[in-house]
């Protein structure tokens, strides 16, 4: 997994590559897209370079807060968490020490939830506009 810098030549497309197939889709296959952010693990490293990523304030940052978390183990296995009180290099040890070799900080606060078969692990402070679905196939 590579990380984007500034300044860094970016090529448009109107395709991306699915990672379920490999096989070239249409970017309108996919109406929607968050944004998410700092990186904070990368092969199983703490990688953190908020500045970088354009994401180095305060509440990003150092807020102790609810922090939501995505990643991968080194099952390649899709992890969500949620974490209460934390900043994003305590997120960061906390992801490594529950063994994710890749993981993004995503939207935290009162926007943290954690729907898991049918009921909330970690209930939102506010109402949601936005969510990530994960079903199983």
């Amino acid at each position: 997994m590579q990380r984007v810098h500034v300044g860094d030549r970016a090529v448009w497309g109107d395709t991306v590559v699915s990672l379920d197939t490999g096989k070239t889709v249409p970017f309108s296959a996919y109406p929607n897209a968050i944004g998410a952010g700092p990186m904070l693990l990368n092969n199983g490293r703490i990688d953190i370079e908020p500045a970088k990523e354009g994401l180095d304030n305060y509440e990003v940052v150092d807020a102790v807060t609810l922090r939501s978390v995505v990643g991968f183990n080194s099952s390649g296995q899709l992890v969500f968490l949620t974490i209460h009180d934390a900043n994003v290099y305590q997120e960061a040890q906390i992801a490594k020490a529950l063994g994710l070799t890749y993981a993004m900080n995503l939207d935290g606060g009162s926007s943290t939830g954690l729907w898991y078969e049918g009921r909330y692990l970690t209930v939102p402070q506010r109402a949601l506009a936005t969510a990530i679905v994960v079903e199983e196939r």
